[in-house]
């Protein structure tokens, strides 16, 4: 009883945070409450003493936030490995406990550096709020997620900014402005307590001036692809359910694919110059360049017939091992450039980690696929164009579009199969952290997935036509494009930005914390 008070507002904080994922449903404008939703949390650690309350509020605080936004993660579990609700439940409370350990870690460093007595308030919640942004950046999740994301999926101005230090400054960003609530608050029977409260609206006035002024300057498009996205729906459990034999049924597999993009392009008025399907829609391996091997040959007919380029996903070999590859098709079917092996693999999809160390490891999980790794990340060529690839899980890492932006991609094409997921937050959260490479690096990026969410995003951030949810579904695009987009900041050192002004801010406050007072 006696930690109480501490635990609701730990509660208060994982709840509010929470809400603020993407794909939340009818708490869409709660994603304001990334700027107030650590305040609770930090108000009680100001006047606490204890280190283990501290760790133990915080681990609460991430336990909640964790819960409330990747709660999805139970039916992930069980679509993987049918194994059922209870213990599905069982891995996602466990994920719970230590996804998210940056926001007590946070707190116990911030106690032992900047919790005495002699330090002014400012300087307590400041670099409070700026170890909490630095552990963000070193979180335990097994993908890249921070509170940045929120400015695409609000639409703010202020996401402009990101072609220069990247989402993650504007996660550093939201945090501060906890800081600036927090301040707010304690001074609030102060005469200038109103200072913290304009430092921050005037702050994220600004940004999102800036961000619109420089949209505005952004240069214009000189070209146009047009392509045509492939969602057909095709559900984990209806593969399953086919009563075919193994190669029936990815012959039935492909001919759905072929029917489908058929009559999309009959309903056009002119072709398009590629079309893409989503991950290993392709159900089976294509072995060679002229697709001459099994059910390879429907799929080379039906691109001649229609005299079509395609981006598929499919399963290629490399080393001797299956890889989970995207292979770029042209009009007379055959292959128009090496395809992409994925490099970035899913943990537990795609491989069992440290079983290089540990072989044991497979033999006690022989469900989970044993992909070959991709030598490095490399560009299709699709009607002249140039095409940098993802494949799923690789969209979540700003350092695999940047290095596609680095080698000259004109577009980026991203290919998932989200059916693992259901359909009510991981699909929006998947899609807006991908979408939001186009905004770092100034190059379009074209998402088709299996089961949703398919779509464009342009350079310039303007999100195009969403597939629904679980629904077969096709859509034509004209995209914009640069033949030769100029490098962002953000694709050399604005990288680093964040790193340094955290580096350097969190040094100015120690230099403070140590000045000896006037006396």
């Amino acid at each position: 009883m006696r930690r109480l008070p501490h635990i609701i507002p730990a509660l208060l904080s994982g709840i509010l945070l929470g809400l603020t994922t993407i794909g939340n449903g009818p708490f869409y404008h709660v994603h304001w409450a990334i700027f107030f939703g650590f305040v609770p949390l930090w108000a009680t650690w100001l006047g606490e003493r204890s280190v283990r309350t501290i760790f133990w509020s915080g681990w609460v605080c991430q336990f909640v936030f964790t819960l409330i936004a990747f709660h999805w993660l139970a039916y992930t579990v069980n679509e993987f490995s049918h194994m059922g609700l209870a213990f599905s439940t069982l891995v996602l409370l466990f994920y719970c406990a230590i996804a998210n350990l940056q926001f007590p870690l946070a707190g116990v460093a911030w106690h032992y550096l900047f919790h005495r007595d002699t330090v002014p308030a400012w300087l307590k919640v400041t670099s409070l709020a700026l170890l909490t942004a630095l552990f963000q950046r070193m979180g335990t999740m097994i993908f890249h997620w921070n509170f940045g994301y929120a400015w695409l999926y609000m639409g703010w101005p202020g996401m402009q900014l990101a072609d220069i230090a990247g989402f993650r400054w504007l996660c550093t960003v939201s945090i501060l402005l906890n800081a600036a609530v927090l301040l707010t608050w304690f001074s609030r029977k102060e005469t200038h307590w109103w200072k913290p409260a304009a430092i921050g609206l005037g702050t994220f006035a600004l940004l999102n001036l800036l961000g619109w002024v420089h949209e505005r300057g952004l240069p214009a498009a000189d070209s146009v692809a047009k392509v045509l996205l492939i969602q057909p729906n095709i559900g984990n459990r209806a593969k399953e359910k086919l009563d075919h034999g193994e190669e029936n049924f990815r012959e039935v597999i492909l001919l759905k694919y072929i029917a489908q993009t058929e009559v999309a392009l009959h309903a056009l008025a002119s072709p398009p110059d590629f079309a893409i399907w989503p991950e290993n829609a392709f159900p089976s391996a294509i072995a060679d360049k002229n697709l001459t091997f099994g059910i390879a040959p429907l799929l080379g007919d039906f691109l001649r017939r229609n005299r079509l380029a395609l981006l598929t996903g499919s399963f290629g070999i490399e080393n001797d091992q299956i890889t989970n590859s995207l292979f770029s098709l042209n009009q007379k079917g055959t292959w128009s450039s090496t395809p992409y092996n994925k490099i970035y693999l899913l943990p537990f999809g795609e491989y069992v980690p440290f079983s290089d160390t540990f072989p044991k490891l497979k033999e006690w999980l022989p469900d989970v696929r044993d992909y070959g790794r991709g030598a490095g990340p490399l560009l299709l060529e699709s009607g002249g164009m140039q095409i940098g690839p993802q494949i799923c899980y690789e969209g979540l890492f700003d350092s695999v579009a940047r290095d596609l932006a680095n080698l000259g991609a004109q577009l980026i094409v991203n290919v998932t199969n989200d059916s693992w997921y259901g359909h009510w937050m991981e699909p929006w959260q998947h899609f807006y952290i991908t979408m939001a490479k186009a905004v770092e690096n100034r190059r379009p990026l074209l998402r088709a997935t299996n089961t949703g969410l398919s779509g464009v995003i342009l350079a310039n951030g303007k999100i195009l036509e969403m597939s629904p949810p679980a629904t077969e579904w096709h859509g034509y695009y004209e995209v914009p494009y640069l033949k030769k987009p100029r490098p962002t900041v953000f694709m050399g050192w604005g990288y680093w930005i964040d790193w340094v002004f955290l580096a350097c801010a969190l040094l100015a406050c120690l230099a403070a914390r140590l000045r000896k007072p006037r006396v």
